[in-house]
């Protein structure tokens, strides 16, 4: 990418997106850009060259950044599984340790979704509003305890239609909330589903002190430049960074159950085979 295409990008004052788009250059995924940037625009589109250059990044820089991300994303997990974790691959992930119906953990204080989308972290959101319309649906009222003949009614009257439209506001949710566009490009596919189980699991704010440990940078909770600095600079020495960020989630892991043994150590075998098949 040439000094004054660069410089261009630059303009836009965002850092985080010219990392990204030159990241996705230096890869040679000019197309990717290119593509997401006609899918923002749907109209008038820019010619699809495998080329980004100084048409591309002016055109580029006037798009909403948000919704160019978020097309950037989709087309990477769906167009280029070689490099990352698919769609598909993450979500029978979560499947398989989060299930695929709706339930309430003993010793939690509310539903869980298919797919792991939990009610007492994220109220609002749309998998948590969606189960609780087909619980209206199906019982004529919200769960607001662990009714567990409540809950396995709605499981079992949800149709093929519900269960697909769970799963798709799911997905929708973890890649707007805990996928992290700066980090994604780095990452190699291993890595970066280990690193969304750790945020997942144990929110962004975790997710992001595993990794800053994993790459042994100061662990504040903020992925920053030199987050991503580091983080580049092992992927392009070791290839992957897996096993430092299953480590790095382990140890906490031990943590709670050290120092909190009646709260957690229920979960220790199904964290620990987690962590295991991620290996």
């Amino acid at each position: 990418m040439n000094k004054r295409i660069v410089g261009l990008l630059k303009t836009n004052n965002n850092p985080s997106l010219h990392l990204l788009v030159y990241k996705l250059v230096e890869d040679k995924q000019d197309l990717l850009v290119q593509k997401a940037i006609n899918r923002v625009l749907k109209e008038t589109r820019i010619e699809e060259d495998g080329i980004v250059g100084y048409a591309t990044i002016s055109t580029l820089i006037k798009l909403d950044e948000d919704m160019f991300a978020n097309e950037l994303l989709e087309l990477m997990f769906n167009k280029t599984p070689t490099k990352l974790s698919s769609k598909q691959t993450i979500m029978s992930y979560l499947g398989r340790y989060e299930g695929t119906s709706l339930h309430w953990n003993r010793g939690e204080h509310d539903i869980t979704t298919p797919f792991g989308v939990y009610g007492k972290s994220f109220p609002n959101s749309k998998p948590i509003r969606y189960m609780q319309t087909l619980a209206v649906k199906y019982t004529g009222r919200k769960i607001k305890s662990r009714d567990l003949r409540q809950i396995g009614k709605v499981n079992k009257s949800m149709s093929r239609a519900e269960r697909d439209r769970i799963k798709d506001l799911c997905w929708e949710f973890y890649r707007t909330v805990f996928m992290d566009k700066r980090i994604i490009p780095i990452l190699d596919g291993k890595s970066n589903l280990s690193w969304f189980s750790c945020c997942v699991n144990g929110g962004k704010v975790r997710g992001a002190k595993v990794l800053q440990k994993a790459v042994n940078v100061n662990d504040d909770g903020v992925i920053g430049p030199a987050t991503i600095s580091k983080v580049k600079e092992d992927m392009k020495s070791k290839g992957t960074i897996n096993d430092p960020i299953l480590d790095a989630m382990l140890n906490f892991y031990k943590y709670l159950i050290r120092v909190r043994p009646k709260t957690f150590a229920i979960f220790k075998n199904g964290w620990f085979n987690r962590i295991k098949a991620l290996r």
